[in-house]
């Protein structure tokens, strides 16, 4: 699978922060190296309930159609041309039978009943 593009990884990481990342940055600042592990590994889990709910709200789709639609919301900085080499590398390893879709969170953890 091919890197980050410069230009469009370069655009998203020089565009102004808001409000919200300011207020992250300062509490990141203020934690230990532990504080910051377990506060990374929280926000991955809740973009990924947040992305897998938004992909069932979606309605069905093919597990390359549903990883495009997670991917494009988790790495907006992703170029079109990036989101084409990941899919065609899952398309190839699908066809391949080494990959069956993204996993999903349990149950409990998605907080679906």
């Amino acid at each position: 699978m091919s890197s980050a593009s410069r230009s469009s990884s370069l655009d998203f990481a020089l565009r102004p922060p808001d409000a919200g990342q300011l207020a992250l940055d300062k509490r990141v600042q203020r934690s230990t190296p532990a504080e910051r592990a377990q506060l990374a590994y929280e926000m991955r889990r809740r973009a990924l309930v947040i992305v897998n709910r938004a992909a069932d709200d979606a309605g069905p789709m093919a597990e390359l159609d549903r990883a495009e639609f997670i991917l494009r919301r988790l790495y907006p900085e992703f170029s079109d041309e990036q989101l084409i080499s990941i899919r065609a590398e899952l398309a190839r390893r699908e066809a391949a039978g080494t990959w069956v879709g993204f996993s999903r969170l349990p149950r409990e953890e998605s907080g679906q009943d």
